[in-house]
C-alpha cells in the first residue's frame, strides 16, 4: 500500500533544491576538479513522519515511524542522489553535470516524478474512494537542471519531460531558498512555483467517463500549478550524529484541488529524524 506522499514526486521537485542544507552549498559552489573526482555523503536515521493526505482514500493524519535516508554519490560529472532531507520519503535520481562555474552550475537529470496509483492504493477499506478507477502507472522523466549560488542563498530552475511515454507530459519549476545559520543550528528556507502540463493533470488528476460515479464525477483538470514553503534544520548532536528536521506546506491552483480525487486544496508533510553520519 503506498503513502499518497510518495505518488506524485513533482511535490518533492518544489522543494528538493529550495530545502538545501550547508553541504550542498559547498558541493555547487566547487571547482572544475571537484567534478573530476568521487564523492560520497551518506547518512542513515529513524525518525517520525507526519503526513495529511491530500487524496481521498487515504486515513487523514498519519503519524509513521520510517527509516530515512541521506544520500549523494558523485564521480567525476555523475552523481545519484536522495531527497529525503526534503520533508519527504528519500526518492532517488541520477544526473550528468555538463556546465560548471563557480556559483553555477548546470545538470542534465533522471528520476522518477511519479508513483502508481490505483484502486488497492487507498488505505480506507472500509470506504475505498479509489475503487474502480484505472490504474496510473509510475513514469520517468528527464530534463535539466539549473542552479544558481549566492553567498547565502540559491535559485534552482528544472524542467523535465516524460520518457517512458506514460503520461507524455512536462512539468517546469523554480525555487528559490535561504540559509541561515545560528550556531550549531543550519536553517532553509525556501519557497517556489511547480507548473505541470494538461496531460500530467489528466493522467493523474482527471476522471474518465467510465471511472466515473455519483460521488466521483467525470472531470479534466488541464494544466495546473502547485506552490509550496519549507522550513528544514539540522543540528549535530554529537561527532557522528545529526538531527534532522523538515515542514513543508503546499497549495495546489483551483482546478487541480477541484479534481475529485483530491481530498484538500493544501498539503502539509513533516518529518523529524536522528541521523547516523557515515
Amino acid at each position: 500500500m503506498m503513502k499518497p506522499v510518495l505518488l506524485f514526486r513533482m511535490m518533492l521537485l518544489a522543494v528538493h533544491a529550495g530545502v538545501v542544507s550547508a553541504e550542498d552549498n559547498e558541493s555547487l559552489d566547487s571547482t572544475k576538479q571537484d567534478t573530476e573526482s568521487s564523492q560520497l555523503d551518506f547518512s542513515l536515521g529513524l525518525g517520525v513522519d507526519y503526513d495529511d493526505p491530500f487524496l481521498r482514500g487515504f486515513e487523514s493524519d498519519q503519524w509513521t515511524i520510517d527509516i530515512l535516508l541521506d544520500f549523494r554519490y558523485s564521480y567525476r560529472r555523475f552523481f545519484v542522489e536522495t531527497y529525503s532531507r526534503k520533508a519527504t520519503p528519500a526518492v532517488i535520481a541520477a544526473g550528468y553535470t555538463l556546465h560548471q562555474t563557480e556559483g553555477w552550475q548546470f545538470n542534465a537529470i533522471v528520476g522518477g516524478y511519479f508513483g502508481e496509483l490505483s484502486e488497492s492504493s487507498g488505505n480506507e477499506p472500509e470506504n475505498n474512494f479509489l475503487q474502480g478507477i484505472h490504474r496510473r502507472r509510475s513514469a520517468v522523466e528527464g530534463g535539466f537542471r539549473s542552479d544558481y549560488l549566492f553567498e547565502n542563498s540559491e535559485l534552482s530552475f528544472e524542467a523535465v519531460t516524460n520518457l517512458n511515454s506514460t503520461h507524455k507530459g512536462w512539468l517546469a519549476s523554480a525555487i528559490y531558498s535561504y540559509y541561515i545559520p545560528a550556531g550549531n543550528w543550519d536553517f532553509n528556507v525556501s519557497g517556489g512555483l511547480t507548473h505541470i502540463s494538461d496531460n500530467i493533470g489528466k493522467y493523474y488528476f482527471g476522471i474518465a467517463p467510465d471511472e466515473a460515479l455519483p460521488n466521483r464525477p467525470e472531470f479534466s483538470v488541464g494544466a495546473s500549478q502547485l506552490s509550496t514553503f519549507s522550513v528544514h534544520a539540522e543540528v549535530p548532536v554529537s561527532e557522528d550524529w545529526v538531527f534532522k528536521g523538515a515542514i513543508a506546506y503546499w497549495n495546489f491552483s483551483d482546478n487541480l484541488a477541484d479534481s475529485p480525487l483530491i481530498e484538500s486544496q493544501s498539503w502539509v508533510n513533516a518529518t523529524f529524524g536522528l541521523f547516523y553520519v557515515f
